[in-house]
């Protein structure tokens, strides 16, 4: 298991904070200053974002501080000491060149890039059991969010299932959801996989149907009808030409032929997607200059005989800027229209070529005027095998399409069943985790309060489209804050499961921002609790960011809201004011 010890700069950039099981608070504190702008943008979510730019996020965080208002970053470092059983480990990484990441332990340290560094930490964070739980070491990036919130995403995030707090597919969370509840998710995995080839491979199918249709005009079912014909022509010209004793000599010449046949129609399909942009760059050639300046200046004259030589001059000086922009654009149009009529020139000479090679064949069949017949029925048996060719071509590639989704649905329907005999395995497991749901809200988020309408379940059913869904719900979910418990109480029964499982993944929490909108009784509800889950299991850490007046009551307030169990100031691990020189930075840089 892996706690955080703690996060540094060897720069000075900030102050060295250390982390202790149990609760761990962040405090924004309001200096009273005369000068101070509030505790907001002050130091608590940047410390988050710089646990988590050592954790190697990659686009928010290195997009974040990579800011304007963060370039005095450059030169300085983070570090990060974690623990993972009797080891310490350290994560060394710089602003200015964030690719390169240094790690190592006892001071002893190994340079890295980034993505292989991710594959070494996914080894060390999250361990699978193969026998339940698959994890994938490329996972680290994706897994650590749950256990990394900061303000911004968290605000984001609409489903207490989606801690990714972006689009996602459904699957995809569901497996990464499944394995961090200790519950069996190789198959989730197989399901979102080829839930994927199934719409990689219609979205190619409908792409060619389209395209046949826009090539040949005409709709799948009436080319597939049109090529049995086609077949029945040609079987038909093939036994007419039976009748003569010398075809063998002409079968070569036949496939020749068709060969040629094939190459001219592309060239002329080519030939007329190069006409039709030549006329588009011609149609646009001309710039209407058309202004009777005389007019207008007689118009003006009426005014103010100064006035109208005025404009006439400023029309005149922007007509001449307009025609130097058009002949600028003309210049453009015209090498733009010749070198597509010398590409053209170059199609029809290729296909010119192509005609005179085909007439060498047919003269070759054509020897005397008895053979015109045979001629005759060679040409049509090369045309319609030519357009057979042509058009099967596609269909085949539709109907392999339509083969490969088939035995792909097939398979997934196989997946479906093996989803179902998994969860009925792990049934006890998962009305373990209702009663833990339960549990946190009766305990923790409604405390003395009614828990009905509260619940959290996972069912399994055979249904294509959703196979298998976790299920989240609190009493009044609709309202702002109550929304905001929703999310608390689903992260808090994850969490608490896997503390009480011991499992080997991280034992921390951070939750940053987690209480804005939640009413202050709540909140010493969920710090109690976790203090008394503590105290059961002493190998967490549970840490939050927070201003002093959410988290913080007058005693006269005890009666309404509660009191802490638990020593808060020696909870406290960090607290940062409104003033710059108290701000993490020591400096303003919102």
């Amino acid at each position: 298991m892996v706690l955080l010890k703690r996060v540094y700069s060897e720069t000075e950039l900030f102050d060295e904070v250390e982390f202790h099981t149990g609760i761990n608070i962040i405090l924004g504190k309001y200096s009273g200053e005369k000068e101070a702008r509030g505790v907001n943008g002050i130091g608590k979510s940047t410390l988050i974002r710089l646990i988590d730019f050592s954790f190697l996020s990659t686009q928010y965080t290195k997009k974040l501080f990579n800011a304007r208002k963060y370039d005095f970053l450059t030169g300085h470092n983070v570090v990060l000491d974690f623990i993972d059983g009797g080891n310490t480990y350290t994560i060394k990484r710089y602003f200015e060149n964030p690719e390169i990441v240094y790690f190592g332990s006892n001071n002893s340290f190994d340079e890295y890039n980034a993505e292989e560094l991710k594959l070494i930490l996914g080894r060390i964070f999250f361990k699978g059991n193969s026998q339940v739980t698959f994890v994938d070491n490329k996972w680290f990036r994706k897994l650590i969010k749950f256990f990394v919130k900061d303000d911004l995403n968290q605000h984001e995030r609409g489903d207490p299932v989606n801690f990714l707090a972006h689009y996602s597919r459904k699957f995809e969370l569901l497996t990464y959801n499944f394995y961090l509840l200790g519950l069996p998710n190789l198959n989730i995995l197989k399901f979102d996989e080829k839930a994927q080839e199934i719409r990689n491979f219609q979205k190619n199918k409908g792409y060619l149907e389209k395209k046949i249709t826009e090539e040949i005009g005409k709709s799948v079912g009436e080319i597939k009808t049109e090529l049995d014909t086609i077949h029945s022509r040609i079987e038909i010209l093939q036994e007419s030409l039976k009748e003569y004793k010398f075809l063998k000599n002409y079968q070569d010449i036949e496939e020749m032929i068709l060969k040629i046949t094939n190459k001219i129609n592309q060239h002329l399909h080519v030939y007329a997607a190069l006409e039709r942009k030549l006329k588009d760059y011609q149609d646009v050639y001309h710039i209407t200059l058309e202004i009777d300046l005389d007019k207008v200046k007689r118009i003006y004259n009426d005014i103010d005989r100064n006035v109208g030589e005025f404009v006439k001059r400023s029309l005149e000086e922007v007509i001449q800027f307009r025609r130097a922009i058009a002949e600028n654009r003309k210049k453009f149009l015209v090498e733009k229209e010749r070198e597509l009529k010398e590409s053209i020139e170059l199609i029809l000479e290729k296909i010119s070529d192509l005609e005179k090679e085909r007439s060498k064949l047919y003269k070759m069949i054509d020897e005397q005027e008895a053979l015109d017949s045979i001629k005759n029925t060679y040409e049509r048996l090369i045309e319609e095998k030519s357009n057979y060719e042509r058009n099967i071509i596609s269909v085949n590639k539709l109907q392999d399409l339509e083969l490969s989704i088939a035995k792909n649905d097939k398979i997934s329907a196989e997946i479906i069943e093996d989803i179902i005999v998994d969860m009925d395995a792990v049934e006890k497991e998962i009305a373990d985790l209702r009663l833990l749901y339960k549990s946190i809200l009766r305990e923790a988020i409604f405390v003395d309060e009614s828990t009905e309408g509260g619940f959290f379940d996972i069912k399994a059913r055979s249904n294509r489209k959703a196979p298998v869904s976790i299920f989240v719900d609190i009493p009044k979910s609709l309202s702002f804050g109550n929304f905001r418990f929703e999310i608390l109480a689903y992260d808090l029964t994850v969490f608490i499961n896997l503390i009480a499982e011991n499992r080997e993944l991280p034992h921390f929490l951070i939750h940053d921002g987690v209480f804005h909108g939640i009413s202050p009784k709540a909140v010493v509800n969920v710090l109690n609790y976790m203090h008394s889950q503590n105290l059961i299991y002493h190998n967490f850490q549970y840490i939050i960011t927070a201003n002093e007046d959410e988290i913080l009551f007058s005693e006269d307030k005890e009666s309404i809201y509660g009191k802490y169990n638990f020593n808060f100031d020696e909870s406290k691990i960090a607290s940062y004011e409104d003033i710059p020189e108290k701000m993490i930075f020591k400096r303003e840089f919102r």
